[in-house]
């Protein structure tokens, strides 16, 4: 051993001593006993009065290594290399943005790698169930509220409301989009698309309709279909298309909330169907005569019947639509936005409509196990809180048209740009879906099986196979069997 005097020891001892300083700034390891290490430690001894000698000893101590709670650390700059898994969204713009912002965060994390890859398409949840058994599911889950209680039910998700700037996150949402469960945080709003009704404004023109006061009762409705029908030419609506399984919930639950007020089809203490209602008779009522009048048509069109002229009214009209008129209408294709319509006698306040909220869901990581699937977990949170913030935000909706889910939505520049760009027809819908939408039905973890009755209610009612008392029993008997079983 090199011979060390009394300077150069306190020296030592104040390097470890700043050594220690530094460790306290890092995440806290949790202790692991057991370990036995020989050590060599350097003592002092006074000899006589004032002479300093050195002595090497050599004792045997117990370490406390740790393992670093990466779930939880404050500072994740000496995490150790980890991989997610990410799915970008199905659309060819969000693709390309996807890879952009992975190749961002990633100059942000250089000790997290993100595995992007396009999201499979159709992915129901008994299939999302085989991705993550298999490990080749996504970290973050774009998901939509009763799908997030299918998941939590299967056990599938992390909670965020744990995770390091949490509350940040949340705070800066919107508040109506958030919501909780067994109070926790499941999921975190990402963007909404609520739903109201687009007017071609030619063709009401011609028929004589001021595109000034678009339908707000069924009454209403009713007159403008009646109008902007034309036998063999034109219809008022073509209200099936795209995937079946979601014609309820984009096209008859809108009216639902605005005829009944609520988006509950459960009652929130007893979990007992609460739709079999005088307020549901008439939205399904309203619907079927919508078809055997011949005001809607059941044709599947290849391309858009709104932008084509085939079709008067886009019902559903979603958020995102609005880019879409302006990207593939005609030059001189004009529109216009009405509210969801309710009954003629209705009580409730307003013309309620589906505030369609989509969110983010951490999807546990269960290939791998202990620390390195807190890493996991710690570093797709990174990756989301990434996703949700301001700047990535303003992105998404710069390629979308679908508004961020941001509280200063309506008056932050990074958004107010692109919305006055998509025009006033867009600011009055964002503008009503947040004031009078509501998010879906939260009653049940069994929400996505007893909205496939509605579904199949829907179907009989457009194709006259059912009245709507008979088809609204028909749900409630097959509602309240399957929430009795276990």
């Amino acid at each position: 051993m090199n011979n060390m005097n009394r300077r150069d020891f306190l020296k030592g001892a104040a390097l470890t001593a700043g050594a220690a300083a530094l460790a306290a700034c890092t995440p806290t390891a949790q202790p692991n006993t057991g370990q036995v290490v020989k050590e060599t430690v350097v003592v002092e001894k006074a000899v006589q009065s004032t002479v300093v000698v050195e002595k090497e000893v050599e004792k045997v101590v117990t370490a406390t290594p740790g393992v670093v709670d990466w779930l939880h650390a404050e500072d994740i700059s000496a995490m150790p290399s980890t991989a997610i898994r990410y799915w970008f969204y199905e659309s060819p713009e969000r693709t390309e943005l996807g890879q952009k912002q992975v190749e961002e965060f990633q100059k942000l994390f250089p000790n997290i790698k993100v595995l992007g890859r396009q999201a499979p398409r159709w992915t129901d949840n008994q299939a999302l169930l085989a991705y993550i058994k298999a490990g080749t599911s996504s970290h973050i889950q774009q998901s939509m509220n009763n799908e997030d209680l299918w998941y939590i039910a299967h056990g599938v998700p992390l909670a965020a409301d744990e995770m390091p700037g949490f509350q940040a996150v949340y705070d800066s949402i919107t508040p109506k989009m958030n919501y909780q469960w067994e109070g926790k945080t499941w999921s975190l709003p990402w963007y909404y698309a609520g739903q109201a009704i687009s007017y071609n404004k030619k063709l009401v023109e011609a028929a004589g309709l001021d595109p000034k006061n678009p339908p707000k009762t069924y009454s209403e409705f009713m007159g403008w279909a009646e109008a902007l029908t034309i036998p063999g030419k034109q219809w008022f609506a073509a209200p099936t298309q795209g995937e079946e399984w979601w014609w309820w919930e984009f096209v008859l639950n809108p009216f639902y909330i605005a005829a009944t007020g609520t988006a509950d089809l459960l009652d929130k203490e007893t979990k007992k169907p609460i739709f079999n209602n005088d307020g549901y008779a008439k939205v399904l009522q309203m619907w079927q005569d919508l078809f055997t009048k011949g005001y809607a048509t059941y044709e599947t069109f290849q391309t858009s019947p709104f932008l084509g002229g085939q079709v008067a009214c886009d019902l559903p009209a979603f958020l995102g639509n609005h880019q879409g008129y302006r990207r593939d209408g005609p030059p001189d294709f004009e529109y216009f936005v009405g509210p969801i319509p309710k009954p003629d006698d209705s009580t409730v306040p307003g013309n309620k409509t589906f505030m369609q909220v989509r969110n983010l869901m951490l999807i546990k990581e269960i290939q791998k196990t202990g620390e390195e699937a807190d890493r996991i977990m710690r570093a797709s949170w990174e990756f989301e809180r990434y996703l949700l913030s301001p700047a990535q935000a303003a992105a998404d909706f710069e390629v979308s048209g679908e508004p961020p889910s941001q509280a200063d939505f309506l008056t932050n520049p990074l958004y107010t740009n692109k919305a006055a760009e998509l025009g006033p027809e867009f600011q009055w819908h964002a503008k009503y879906v947040l004031e009078e939408g509501m998010i879906g039905d939260l009653t049940s973890v069994k929400a996505v099986e007893y909205m496939d009755f509605q579904q199949k209610l829907y179907l009989n009612i457009i194709r006259s196979k059912m009245t709507p008392a008979e088809g609204l029993k028909w749900a409630e008997e097959e509602t309240i069997k399957m929430l009795a079983q276990p």
